[in-house]
């Protein structure tokens, strides 16, 4: 895949002129291995190269990431699996730790969809090249992230009748991770800067609830999920303080997406909810919650052997005013049109 992006974002009121170019280019690699029945292997290497041109980084710069992954699979039955996988990257010619991961999934009863899964894997992060080299703000001694990362959870599935299939899911999740990288306002100056928090923990419940519906010609499907989040430091240092929520992590958030299609024509419509976000490291002062509403209306086309697909879209339905980041707005009610093409082979 090769990738193109064009920004020119311009704040004519704070004296705003950025241009932005970069590409990418994208490469993988995978196949898969059956030595028995039961034992399985997969292997898969990615190779990408990013090159950003930016007036906010100086000069050009350009990330060369390779990657490989690897592991094996154990399923002795239908009912339970194992896995153990490693990931291995050398980024600009240097070589990073190795990065294992230990998980399992498990159906207790064969004629009811419930299973139980849990992983537990390395983390390790290199700072991204905004972090290193934004310009003002950017941080080029920033330290990788490292850590542990573990979850548990469940998920069921019930056909009830025969138009409606129910799925649910809840995972619980638990991160420590050492150098965490956040951004947060300079206390001098007035721009944001990149730094590493010594220990974080982050943990959490996330679920899901999902309904497929066959309405007779008319095919509905409806998932909503919710996510509470704890991620505060383990130590007080000079920017932030133990115990309390790290700055614009909210502790909930959900999405509701349903997309109906019927024919060729389909109406999705997407809800989004974030909970208040704290904006100081004592949590005194926050950012109120917000929730947005997308529609979006595509028909599928079929031109000779052309397939095809337009979609027009309404974004923050509702005309919500709100804010991400302190005193940057987002757009309100705007419009988007996209046509995605399929050429046969």
């Amino acid at each position: 895949a090769f990738v193109y992006d064009d920004l020119n974002y311009r704040n004519r009121i704070a004296s705003v002129n950025s241009k932005n170019f970069s590409h990418r280019f994208l490469q993988r690699f995978s196949a898969d291995y059956d030595w028995t029945e039961n034992w399985k292997a997969e292997a898969e290497l990615r190779y990408s190269i990013s090159r950003v041109n930016s007036n906010n980084y100086g000069d050009v710069k350009q990330r060369n990431d390779l990657t490989l992954f690897s592991g094996i699979k154990y399923l002795p039955s239908s009912q339970f699996s194992a896995r153990v996988f490693v990931r291995q990257k050398l980024v600009d010619g240097v070589l990073l730790p190795v990065i294992p991961s230990l998980g399992f999934d498990v159906q207790p009863w064969r004629d009811e969809a419930l299973f139980f899964k849990a992983n537990i894997s390395r983390n390790y992060r290199l700072p991204g090249m905004n972090d290193l080299y934004w310009q003002p703000g950017g941080n080029p001694d920033l330290n990788p992230e490292k850590g542990i990362t573990a979850e548990v959870g469940m998920s069921w599935e019930r056909q009830i009748g025969e138009e409606v299939l129910f799925s649910s899911a809840i995972t619980a999740f638990r991160n420590d991770i050492s150098n965490w990288i956040a951004w947060r306002p300079d206390s001098v100056m007035s721009y944001w800067t990149p730094g590493n928090i010594d220990e974080v923990k982050s943990q959490g419940i996330e679920t899901n609830l999902g309904f497929k519906v066959d309405w007779g010609g008319i095919e509905s499907d409806i998932v909503f999920n919710y996510a509470y989040t704890e991620t505060s430091p383990k130590t007080s240092g000079k920017d932030f303080e133990k115990g309390s929520q790290l700055v614009y992590v909210p502790f909930h958030s959900m999405n509701t997406t349903m997309r109906n299609e019927m024919g060729e024509w389909s109406l999705t419509l997407v809800q989004r909810y974030t909970g208040k976000r704290f904006t100081s490291s004592d949590n005194t002062s926050f950012m109120p919650a917000f929730n947005t509403v997308d529609l979006g209306v595509g028909r599928k086309f079929k031109l000779d052997c052309l397939q095809g697909q337009m979609t027009f879209k309404v974004n923050n339905l509702l005309n919500e005013d709100y804010q991400v980041i302190a005193w940057y707005p987002m757009p309100r009610r705007h419009f988007a049109v996209s046509v995605r093409l399929k050429f046969p082979v």
